[in-house]
């Protein structure tokens, strides 16, 4: 059977292969998730002494310490969606905290806000704001805030507070809706060391209450040491830094959307495609292997083609000898730039050295003639370039055990022919002149 440009068809969902055309209707593959950034952090309470007046322009702000007497934090806050761990930009965040005597600012001393026995109460209390602020999260789904390292006071363990908002304009108050409520805690040996050797914190010593232990932290248990749990880095007089992140309720942006990934015998290798659109801050992909389908291991790195100026982009690699052993499954980790990553679906290949293709002269000019097994009904075959980009695709006559590829719309350079059967795949590699 002769294959004409006009047989190759436009979508190659018609084929059955799951690398789609850019112009044919796509399905984003699901992504598998880290549970610690990715699951919904547990909600607590907003505390006696919210950040409130909520969203007022005075908070919108990144230094909170106001002067307050401390060991300088700078600590960031990342903001994921839960649905698919993709950064949430644009959210709301306030944060709040006590001094390092244990007091709340904006709200009157005495009662649940006296921090350590009335001791260092500071004047005018209601009218401060310190240790409070609020920022729109950026790109990467990030707030930034430089305040004092707070104070633990009796009751609590170490703590800041943060809500996540939705919704709203700005420097302004109007339109957020309220999505989560948490607090997160700090390594428990770093932040002692802290508080037994610096001042104004060594009038009080190490925090006496472990999270297990502490009325917010112990509820669901053992869920702060996952979810809840910033880390802090520096020594001395500081300054230190603390990164943290959690997931709220939301879609996130990824930092690409792939819009196919398969597979195929080459000989006794494993050749992989893939392709992609609307990289931002990408860094690379790492290809993962598996003998079974369930434990993965590292089989190499392609970084993201940055040098590309397109939306989309094609992506091969090929697993040397990898067939010797029998079927192959795979998956893509996709890794940002700041390490953060989410992974692909699962793809398998399987072993299928009975199907004997041969391709024909090599190299080949407007034509490529095909030798292959008698064609039963469903055998199918796809042309991409050398970077994984489909040039063509169609099916074998029925019954054929020989077909003549029109491969005049090709441009001179190298090719792989992939042929499907049922399932099973072999690529055959060819020049063009």
């Amino acid at each position: 059977m002769k294959l004409t440009r006009k047989h190759f068809l436009k979508s190659l969902a018609a084929m059955g292969f799951s690398y789609p055309l850019a112009n044919s209707g796509v399905k984003k593959l699901s992504a598998f998730v880290s549970p610690p950034v990715c699951t919904l952090v547990p909600s607590e309470t907003l505390g006696p002494f919210p950040s409130l007046p909520s969203g007022d322009t005075m908070y919108w702000r990144s230094d909170i310490d106001d002067g307050q007497a401390g060991v300088a934090l700078n600590f960031t806050i990342r903001i994921n969606g839960d649905v698919n761990c993709g950064v949430m930009s644009g959210v709301r965040v306030d944060v709040w905290h006590c001094n390092a005597h244990g007091f709340y600012s904006h709200y009157a001393t005495g009662g649940t806000n006296n921090g350590h026995s009335g001791s260092n109460t500071p004047s005018n209390n209601a009218n401060l704001i310190y240790c409070r602020g609020t920022q729109l999260t950026d790109s990467n789904g990030e707030v930034n805030f430089t305040t004092i390292f707070p104070g633990w006071y009796p009751g609590r363990t170490c703590h800041i507070h943060f809500a996540v908002y939705t919704g709203g304009i700005a420097n302004s108050s109007s339109g957020w809706i309220l999505n989560r409520v948490s607090q997160f805690t700090f390594p428990i040996t770093e932040k002692n060391v802290l508080y037994t050797s610096q001042v104004p914190y060594t009038l009080y010593g190490a925090d006496p209450l472990h999270p297990d232990n502490d009325n917010v932290f112990s509820s669901p248990a053992g869920a702060w040491s996952t979810y809840q749990l910033g880390n802090l880095n520096g020594s001395g007089s500081g300054p230190y830094s603390s990164y943290y992140e959690a997931a709220v309720s939301g879609t996130g942006a990824l930092p690409l959307t792939l819009l196919g990934f398969n597979g195929s015998a080459f000989h006794q290798d494993a050749l992989l495609w893939w392709k992609t659109e609307s990289e931002v801050n990408f860094s690379h992909f790492e290809i993962e292997y598996s003998e079974d389908g369930e434990d993965f291991e590292y089989a190499g790195k392609i970084l993201s083609q940055v040098q590309n100026l397109e939306n989309t982009r094609e992506y091969t690699f090929i697993d040397k000898d990898r067939l010797l052993y029998g079927h192959a499954y795979y998956r893509l980790k996709i890794v940002d730039l700041d390490g953060t990553f989410f992974y692909s679906s699962i793809i398998g290949i399987k072993t299928n050295f009975d199907i004997q293709v041969h391709a024909y002269p090599v190299p080949a000019t407007n034509y490529l003639m095909l030798s292959h097994p008698i064609n039963e009904g469903k055998d199918k075959i796809l042309v991409m370039d050398s970077m994984g980009k489909p040039i063509g695709l169609g099916t074998i006559e029925l019954g054929a055990n020989h077909s003549q590829i029109d491969i005049s719309l090709c441009a001179p350079g190298l090719y792989y022919l992939i042929y499907d059967r049922q399932g099973m795949s072999q690529t055959i590699k060819f020049v063009k002149h």
